[in-house]
């Protein structure tokens, strides 16, 4: 499924992402990852994690690479906010 196809050009949501700043769970070096998704535009996707100290980690997806990548919405989180 490429979910680039789905984004729509106002909000850039997807069938399998809701919304924007959901969190998802993404295909990064051949490991899984979990991160909040942000489309910037049609072909332009970020996973930024969210830790602050940790956003040097940030994921960038384009094109082919979204729909390829992204595995899934995370349903179910425990954490502490900093």
């Amino acid at each position: 499924m490429n979910l680039t196809s789905f984004a729509s050009s106002k909000d850039f949501t997807c069938p399998m992402i809701s919304s924007v700043g959901k969190i998802v769970a993404i295909r990064k070096n051949g490991e899984a990852i979990i991160t909040r998704l942000r489309m910037i535009s049609k072909d332009l996707a970020l996973g930024i994690p969210d830790n602050p100290d940790s956003i040097d980690e940030t994921v960038v997806l384009r094109g082919d690479e979204i729909g390829n990548s992204v595995i899934g919405k995370v349903s179910w989180w425990w954490g502490r906010q900093r």
